[in-house]
């Protein structure tokens, strides 16, 4: 985890808990093998990474415009739910 800290937020209270929970299952023996652990922490770091770096260095293009973009699936019956329930949106 400390080799990632480039990019990571040091101040990230979600990733320091992780970190913190983790080593103590290691010291307690909850987690057998802590090298296979260490090396499933990279693998999930890193598809999310793999994820989420693409989506956003295209938003840094100059020809980007968030108006462009597809809507999300699902979204507008999501809108029309939310609506029914607590009406529509003030501007």
């Amino acid at each position: 985890l400390t080799r990632c800290n480039i990019i990571l937020d040091q101040d990230s209270f979600k990733r320091n808990l992780n970190a913190y929970i983790i080593s103590e299952d290691r010291k307690s023996g909850k987690i057998a093998d802590p090298w296979r652990s260490r090396l499933r922490m990279l693998g999930v770091t890193c598809r999310m990474f793999a994820f989420v770096i693409p989506r956003l260095l295209k938003s840094f293009h100059p020809s980007y415009d968030p108006l462009n973009a597809a809507e999300p699936r699902e979204s507008m019956r999501v809108l029309a739910q939310a609506e029914e329930k607590w009406g529509p949106a003030s501007s």
